[in-house]
Formats: structure tokens, C-alpha cells, sequence
């Protein structure tokens, strides 16, 4: 383990995130010049469990103003959605937010409701380290319970932004995962009875050959669905099920020594393979006590760091899904985005993960 790659990882998010709390997403991307929910609470879970519980707690304390800011335009899309009709784009909260808690572009896919969910998972840990939560956090915690209670089963965008028109097992799963959350935190034992259902829907309907799939009607494999067990529990990480999206995973996006591919036939930067991901297998890994993949997932991710420590969102392995669409990228938005915090943040996650195993065994 690479302890000079660690401390760089927790400086380079100190370093870029905001005086107010929030972590952008690249510091050097212009579309991802924004926080989101969803890459900053793992990003606020990575500095809690490094011991840097004020950079957490600035962004617990930025989500949750943030969320209160536009707590009546949300309502209003629950309202909408609750009587049949489709939430107005312009109610409901908004994937990313501009540093100050402004929105951003109109035409961002910004329905996507799992990074709300994982705020919720990452909230619990928090408070379960003695860091009790204020009284805006609990104001806005309940809230985003309650939006989550209405809408959960509307399509959305998943977390790679794409598919807003179908129901994401991911997405789902974050949902559940944070809303048991809230349920211990917040005294809420009303919310369990809604990730039950949830649970119940994705055994149902996201299914498929014995794995799980991902996403309604859609019966490829895909990376995140690693969160179903690790951090979210919607099952365990040795599940029958769970074990077998993983071999699946293995079979067709993992590419050893790089990272892992988010799907197979992802065009996105020609589908590269991606660095958070690797970490996230290497984390699953960890409690399923493969710990020596997951030291070697950490030497692989060390091995793609540059040369001053930055990670970027994905490498490029030798055999690129589409180059076409790589150049196509690189024209629009620049060079892959580097450094990506939530790259650093599930590298440092991982290595918690791989050190808490060692000293366990």
C-alpha cells in the first residue's frame, strides 16, 4: 500500500474543495466544475473514515442547505408525481449544483435520485463516528427520506447520467441502502417498510439468469451493480446472486491491471476502463476476504496514478472499446478528467477497507 498515494489523495480533495464544503468533481473539467450528491458523499465518507471529519462535515452542512434551498419546488414534484403526472424538470432536485448551491445547465440529465440516496448511507456513518448531526442536516435528511418514499419508482437518469427513461437497479439499490440508513438515524422505522418494497421490486423485476441486471429490461451487467452489496446490503456481499454478478462482471468488464469498463458496449470516452471502479471491486473484495486481490486492485490503480499522484476518471487499456468515440470526447469536453475525486475517494476507501481486513485476519 502505497502511503504516499494515500496522503495525496486526501490533499488533493483539501485542496480543491470549496470554502463552503463542496467538492467539485474535476478541478479542471468544465462540466464537472459542480458538486454532486452522489460523487461527493463517497468523496465526504472517504474523509471521515481518514480521520478528516471537518471536510465531511463542511459537506453534510453544503448538501444539506442546498437541498433546504429548493425544499418547495421539490415538494411540488412529489406532489405532481404521487397524483400520476411526470415531476416537473424544474422542481425537482437537481443531481449537481453549482459550488454556491446554484443550478446548473438546463439541458444536464438531473433527475438521477441515487445520489440522494447515497447522502443518506453516507449521513449514517457519520453520525455513527460521534459526530451528531445539526439541526439543517436533520431538517434536510428528513426531507430527502420523504422524496425518496414518493418517488423512488419513477425512471430516472442512472448514475452514468444515461437511460432516463428506464428504472436502474443501481439506482434502487442506493435508495434502499439509504433509507435503512435513515431509518436508524433519524428514528424513522416507517422507512424500512419502503426499502422492504423496494427490495421486493428488484427481486422481481431485476433479475435475470440468476444474477442481477442493470436495469429494468436491460439484462447486461454493469459495474456499479458492485453497490448492491457493497456499501448498500440490499444483499450480501456472498450472496448466490451477488457472487454471480460479480463473476459476470469479471467475465466481461474487468480489465486486469487497468480498471473496469462500466458495461460492455459503453461509447463514453470509447469506453474506457475506469479507476473508481477497480477501487469498488477491490472493496467488495475485501469483504468477501479476497484481500489479496484487493491489495494487488490498489498497486494497479498506484501503478495509473501520474506522476504527481493525480488519478483520472478512466485509462485507456490497449484494446479501447471504440476509439471513434474516444477522439469524439477529447474534442468535446478535453482530455479525461483528471484529477477526479471520487477516484481518490474510493482509493482511499479501499485502502481503509484492505487495512481493517488485515488487522481483522
Amino acid at each position: 500500500m502505497n502511503d504516499k498515494l494515500i496522503r495525496y489523495s486526501i490533499d488533493v480533495i483539501l485542496k480543491f474543495q470549496q470554502p463552503n464544503g463542496a467538492y467539485p468533481a474535476c478541478p479542471t473539467m468544465p462540466d464537472y466544475q459542480f458538486c454532486w450528491f452522489r460523487d461527493s458523499s463517497f468523496i465526504a465518507h472517504a474523509m471521515l473514515i481518514s480521520g478528516e471529519t471537518a471536510s465531511a462535515q463542511a459537506f453534510h452542512t453544503w448538501a444539506a442547505l442546498t437541498i433546504l434551498r429548493y425544499e418547495s419546488n421539490a415538494r411540488r414534484a412529489m406532489g405532481d408525481f404521487s397524483v400520476g403526472k411526470a415531476p416537473n424538470p424544474h422542481d425537482i432536485l437537481r443531481a449537481r449544483y453549482t459550488y454556491d448551491g446554484g443550478k446548473g445547465p438546463d439541458e444536464w440529465p438531473e433527475f438521477q435520485l441515487d445520489g440522494l440516496g447515497t447522502w443518506l448511507w453516507a449521513l449514517k456513518a457519520f453520525n455513527d463516528a460521534d459526530n451528531p448531526l445539526n439541526v439543517d442536516v436533520q431538517r434536510a435528511a428528513h426531507f430527502v427520506a420523504d422524496y425518496l418514499t414518493v418517488l423512488w419508482p419513477s425512471p430516472c437518469h442512472d448514475l452514468w447520467e444515461e437511460a432516463g427513461d428506464r428504472v436502474h437497479t443501481y439506482t434502487l439499490a442506493a435508495i434502499y441502502g439509504g433509507l435503512l440508513a435513515a431509518a436508524d438515524y433519524l428514528k424513522r422505522p416507517e422507512l424500512c417498510t419502503v426499502a422492504d418494497n423496494i427490495k421486493t421490486y428488484v427481486m422481481n423485476n431485476m433479475v435475470s439468469s440468476g444474477r442481477f441486471m442493470k436495469s429494468v429490461g436491460n439484462p447486461i451487467v454493469d459495474a456499479s451493480l458492485l453497490g448492491l452489496a457493497t456499501p448498500y446490503r440490499l444483499v450480501e456481499p456472498d450472496d448466490p446472486l451477488m457472487t454471480a454478478t460479480v463473476k459476470q462482471i469479471e467475465a466481461d468488464i474487468y480489465a486486469a491491471g487497468f480498471g473496469v469498463h462500466r458495461y460492455r458496449g459503453d461509447v463514453y470516452y470509447g469506453g474506457g476502463a475506469w479507476l473508481l471502479l477497480l477501487a469498488w471491486l477491490g472493496w467488495y473484495d475485501t469483504e468477501t476476504g479476497n484481500t489479496e486481490r484487493a491489495e494487488k486492485i490498489l498497486s494497479d490503480i498506484e501503478r495509473q496514478a501520474a506522476s504527481n499522484g493525480d488519478l483520472p476518471e478512466q485509462v485507456v487499456p490497449p484494446m479501447l472499446a471504440d476509439v471513434s468515440h474516444y477522439d469524439y470526447w477529447v474534442k468535446v469536453r478535453g482530455t479525461i478528467a483528471t484529477p477526479l475525486l471520487w477516484s481518490h475517494a474510493m482509493q482511499l476507501i479501499t485502502a481503509n477497507a484492505v487495512q481493517q481486513s488485515t488487522v481483522k485476519s
